[in-house]
Order: C-alpha cells, then structure tokens, then sequence
C-alpha cells in the first residue's frame, strides 16, 4: 500500500490502468485505488531506498468538504470496496459500518459500472489472490466459528493423517466412526486443520513438481495454509494446484529406504495413500459437516 499522490510510474501504463478514479470526491481513498489496481493487475509496488520525496502536510486543506471530510472519505472507500475487494467488502463494512450509508447518485452508479469493466478488461486477479499472494499478513477476522467436518472424502476413504519420519502427512484413508484423525475444519482464512493434532494442512511447495501436504502449525498468515473448496475439488489457493492421492493402490511406509512404496498386506485397514498437489483436476471430495 502507498500515499495516493507519492509514486513514480509509467505514463502510459498509468493511463492503460485507468489513472485516478476522477469521480472519486476531493480527498481519500485514492491510496487503496491504485495500490490495490497496480498489484491485481499484473504491476507492482517497489521502494527505492535511494529515492527521496519530499511531502510537506499544510496546517489546513486548501479545499472544502462539502459533505465532511468523513462522509467524503467513506464514499470513496466505498466504491474501492465495491469494485476492488470482491465478496471480502463485507469484512471492510463490518470494520467501517458507516462506509455503507453514502449513497451513490446516478452518475457515481455509472462510474462504478465503468470501473469493473475495466478492471474485467485489465483481466485483473482476484482480492483473495491479493491477500494470499502480496499480503498474507493481512488476515481476514474469524466473526464465526469454522465449519467442521466430519468426513472429507473419495468414494470410500476420507482425508486423513499419518506420521512418517516425524511428519504427519495428508492421506486417504478407510474411514472409521471412531477415529478422530478424520476431524477437520475449515476457517475463514481457508486453513484446513485437524481437530486432533491442532495443526493445518500445508503445501511443501518448493518440493517438487507434486509437492506433498502436511501438518503444520497454525499460522493465517502463511500462504501455504490456504485451501478452498469448489466444484468438488480441495484447491490450494496459492498455486491454484488440487489436492489428490498420488495412485490407486494402498501405500505403506517402505522398511528399504525413505521413500513410499506399495507393498502387499493382508490388513488393509492401515492402507493408505499419500496425498500431494497435481495441476490438473483430479476425482471429487464430497463433504460430510458435523
């Protein structure tokens, strides 16, 4: 995020952004505009360290707020939120809950229809690739309790864990009434954590081209903990990558070096198989909320 007047950029690139929102009033807002613009839309912020910028604040604005400067204020945000931040403008109004009472005239109404079109012409990301990609620090408030799971499932194996060489690793597994492995939940700043061990799945993503998942602390700011459920499919939202069992077959831990190999048994209940992040769409998980 920068000052709204404080920057150096192309020209052109600024004018194919959109330049300044010019039905934006006087003052404020205009920070969050280009910054969020410039990071969705394939740009992006640098600090300089040998630049230098002088900002000397007047003792008073040179203009007038006809409507108060914080009636203006929360406009403006407003209509960033409205266009920029997707369905996370709600945690925007619950933290400002005035912002939604300045109401839009007609011409306001046409600017924000033009404004998404251009953001839909930029082909520009997503707010949550924002958060997830540029500022995962920036956690969303959990204002209701996540959805528990009893089962997350393929056919007949649930998402489970095993512990491997000090690891505990996703798998697939038999599912059991009894087994409380089988537990898991899922927040609104998308980790998915089991309830027995108190940890959430993450990516190993500098791992190879299929990396595996495990459990990890809890931390929401870390990238690598978000997940999201769609079309049937448990997607890692930073890579954009599926979660999917690695073979058919039951894996079991090798007893002839450290990786995973099949073997034969005639107890399959402790068959497993290890999951990992593929690119391409893999069989549904269906969902089983306690």
């Amino acid at each position: 995020m920068i000052a709204g007047g404080l920057f150096t950029i192309d020209k052109s690139w600024f004018e194919q952004l959109g330049t300044y929102d010019t039905s934006m009033d006087i003052w404020g807002g205009e920070n969050f505009e280009i910054s969020f613009k410039v990071w969705m839309c394939a740009g992006k912020l640098e600090i300089i360290p040998c630049s230098r910028v002088g900002h000397v604040f007047r003792r008073k604005h040179p203009y007038s707020f006809p409507q108060g400067n914080g009636r203006t204020y929360s406009k403006n945000t407003r209509k960033v939120a409205e266009v920029w931040m997707d369905s996370y403008k709600e945690e925007f109004y619950r933290a400002r809950p005035n912002a939604r009472l300045p109401s839009f005239d007609r011409n306001q109404l046409q600017s924000l229809k033009e404004r998404r079109k251009l953001r839909e012409r930029l082909n520009c990301n997503s707010f949550q690739w924002y958060l997830d990609h540029i500022y995962p620090s920036l956690t969303v408030t959990e204002s209701q309790p996540p959805v528990v799971y009893q089962f997350i499932y393929q056919e007949n194996e649930c998402l489970g864990m095993k512990e491997i060489e000090n690891h505990h690793f996703l798998v697939l597994q038999r599912c059991d009434n009894d087994n409380s492995d089988l537990l898991w939940t899922l927040n609104m700043n998308g980790q998915l954590c089991n309830i027995h061990k108190f940890r959430c799945a993450t990516s190993l993503t500098n791992v190879g081209t299929n990396p595996k998942v495990i459990l990890d602390r809890t931390n929401p700011a870390n990238s690598s903990q978000r997940w999201k459920f769609k079309d049937n499919q448990i997607i890692h939202r930073f890579t954009g990558f599926y979660l999917t069992p690695t073979t058919k077959l039951p894996f079991y831990k090798s007893t002839t070096d450290d990786q995973f190999a099949t073997k034969s048994s005639t107890d399959k209940s402790s068959a497993y198989r290890l999951l990992v992040l593929a690119s391409n769409k893999q069989e549904n998980w269906y969902l089983n909320p306690m």
